[in-house]
């Protein structure tokens, strides 16, 4: 039995450019810095947006601009620096588990850190604050590790390393 292959009719489109996404990025960095200038001007001080670029550029009234100093920017920093850990996570979570889908929500991972302070706390065990967020990890590790879709021994009848034995074709004595 002879197989022949022909070549086909056409070729396959490649992608489209993606000539949009740099205009989003910019789009979205400018609304990131116009939030952060909203973000800077709200608190519960009498500070308005004047006092805060005169506190910026250093001709403000001293507790202006200790206000701004001490209290607004490190929020704004603290702000901008957990939005960025928080979505390197997601990407990172997104990229262990090969799934666009996953977040802790859906992998069980808030479920099981509850889970465990809810019984820490229940046993009456007082812990410190990096000790709730070791148990905390620990309890929403445990459901993704445990949360196999089938036993080892099924997703590899044959073992990781031996090869899948070879079954004699019909060309064959």
């Amino acid at each position: 039995m002879t197989v022949t292959a022909t070549a086909p009719a056409t070729r396959p489109q490649a992608a489209p450019p993606r000539r949009g996404a740099a205009a989003v990025t910019a789009a979205l960095a400018l609304l990131v810095a116009a939030l952060a200038v909203v973000d800077v001007t709200q608190g519960t001080a009498a500070v308005g947006p004047a006092e805060v670029l005169k506190a910026l550029t250093g001709r403000a009234d001293p507790a202006d601009a200790s206000v701004v100093i001490a209290s607004r920017l490190p929020r704004l920093t603290a702000g901008l620096l957990v939005g960025a850990v928080l979505a390197v996570a997601g990407a990172a979570l997104q990229a262990v588990s090969r799934n666009v889908l996953a977040s802790p929500d859906t992998l069980a991972v808030n479920a099981g850190s509850y889970l465990a302070l809810g019984v820490a706390g229940a046993t009456g065990v007082s812990l410190p604050l990096l000790a709730s967020s070791g148990v905390a990890f620990v309890g929403g590790s445990w459901p993704r590790a445990s949360s196999s879709p089938c036993p080892a021994s099924a997703r590899a009848p044959y073992g990781w390393s031996s090869p899948a034995p070879r079954w004699p074709s019909a060309s064959t004595p």
